[in-house]
């Protein structure tokens, strides 16, 4: 159990043939779990709800900002394959930055820390940075992923060429 969370309304549930059971889910609110109580099988929670601060000191900072986060979402999805179903940019909008801001963070792939790391901050200018810290290091990672292929790609390719032409060299030794 996490002490950050999204407080959600059951949307829909649905059970397909196999027997899988799916559930949609609408978030309402970023929540902090303040005290879990177990009564008879039943887990009873007493929250907060968290409420988002806007720190940008004017709709210009705020427009700049988001099309600087925009650059790296588009490259992020360029990069990695496994945010492929995420919303396009241009679906987003700076008129509810919280929720575009939101919706980048549930579709882009970070670890169960980062995540509460990211439920916990209040602040949307902070968090707008924490999405773009962890998009640059992503960026990063996999820039270098495609160096040391590349670089190891190289060097196989001079190995078997080094290999085919001390064979030639063998066989015209023979003849």
């Amino acid at each position: 159990v996490h002490l950050y969370g999204t407080l959600v309304k059951v949307i829909e549930i649905a059970k397909n043939n196999k027997g899988t059971i799916k559930v949609l889910l609408e978030g309402k609110s970023k929540i902090y779990l303040e005290q879990l109580e177990e009564a008879e099988d039943i887990l009873y929670a007493t929250y907060r709800m968290l409420v988002s601060t806007d720190m940008f000191e004017s709709n210009l900072e705020r427009e700049i900002a988001w099309k600087n986060f925009l650059k790296y979402y588009v490259k992020y999805q360029i990069v990695n394959r496994r945010v492929s179903d995420a919303p396009e940019p241009k679906s987003f909008s700076t008129e509810d930055f919280e929720l575009s801001l939101d919706i980048v963070a549930g579709n882009i792939v970070v670890s169960a820390l980062d995540r509460q790391q990211y439920l916990s901050i209040e602040d949307m200018f902070q968090r707008l940075s924490f999405l773009i810290n962890y998009m640059n290091k992503e960026i990063a990672v996999f820039e270098i992923e495609e160096k040391v292929k590349f670089n190891l790609q190289s060097q196989l390719e001079k190995i078997q060429k080094e290999y085919y032409l001390r064979e030639q060299i063998k066989a015209i030794q023979k003849e």
